[in-house]
């Protein structure tokens, strides 16, 4: 009920305000985060997925993923992939939410926007090796062999790499 997020660099608004119009669960309410397990538990019971890509990570506290995510992986096995979406391109940030929601998966979003920098706008190649070297940032069960560190070059939520780089073949291909 706090209205749209006016500040995206407000860590207050980020979490607690309405993401462009979309409704939002009050996760600190114990009757709410008690829907979302038990809902997340028949899912599993039901379908036995291997994971849940969790969207928009950063607009939930870190507290309740940690908690959240604990909660799942003792229903399942610490294996069971949580998938974090947290559309940043600073490694900091997300290497961040990673460690304290307790994630052992998370988009790589830092290394899709030097991708695109670099192989779409002629950026500098310094920048992916910038971006890769923090993947240290990341805690252990993301950056094992970076099975937990997701790579993409596009997605629903940006342009397409074909758009991004301006509709040339060959720097996508070289993407």
């Amino acid at each position: 009920g706090h209205g749209g997020i006016t500040d995206w660099n407000d860590p207050k608004q980020i979490t607690d305000y309405d993401v462009h119009g979309l409704p939002d669960l009050a996760q600190e309410k114990p009757e709410v985060y008690d829907y979302l397990v038990e809902t997340s538990k028949r899912w599993i019971e039901t379908l036995q997925p291997a994971g849940f890509r969790l969207d928009a990570v950063k607009h939930v506290p870190n507290s309740f993923w940690k908690k959240y995510n604990k909660e799942i992986y003792a229903m399942t096995s610490p294996e069971f992939v949580m998938l974090g979406e947290q559309l940043d391109g600073n490694p900091a940030s997300v290497a961040q939410t990673a460690e304290e929601g307790e994630f052992n998966a998370i988009f790589d979003f830092p290394l899709h926007f030097a991708m695109v920098e670099v192989f779409c706008k002629d950026g500098n190649v310094g920048k992916l090796a910038s971006v890769l070297y923090a993947d240290r940032l990341y805690p252990k069960s993301i950056r094992v062999d970076r099975r937990g560190l997701v790579t993409l070059l596009d997605n629903h939520d940006l342009p397409r790499i074909q758009s991004a780089c301006g509709g040339d073949p060959r720097r996508v291909r070289d993407a």
